[in-house]
């Protein structure tokens, strides 16, 4: 099952279905900060710069997710059906 919400999540970025943002160095750190101080979840490294980057871009607005990770960041999302 989650297998399909990666499929369709690469189909759509390599279709250009979505715009690639990239994360700069302090962003990065800033991601880094976050698996630091919550050593009791399972975060990745990803989903901690994701974050980060999103965050401001967002501006509290919900975000699609394929699994629980953003909404255990404290993001609004929209989950998908997997």
């Amino acid at each position: 099952v989650r297998k399909l919400g990666r499929t369709i999540a690469r189909q759509w970025l390599l279709t250009g279905g979505l715009p690639v943002v990239r994360a700069v160095p302090a962003e990065e750190q800033k991601g880094r900060e976050i698996l630091a101080r919550h050593t009791d979840k399972d975060w990745t490294l990803c989903d901690a710069i994701s974050f980060v980057v999103v965050t401001p871009l967002l501006q509290h607005m919900p975000c699609f997710a394929f699994d629980e990770d953003f909404r255990r960041l404290g993001l609004s999302v929209i989950m998908t059906r997997q």
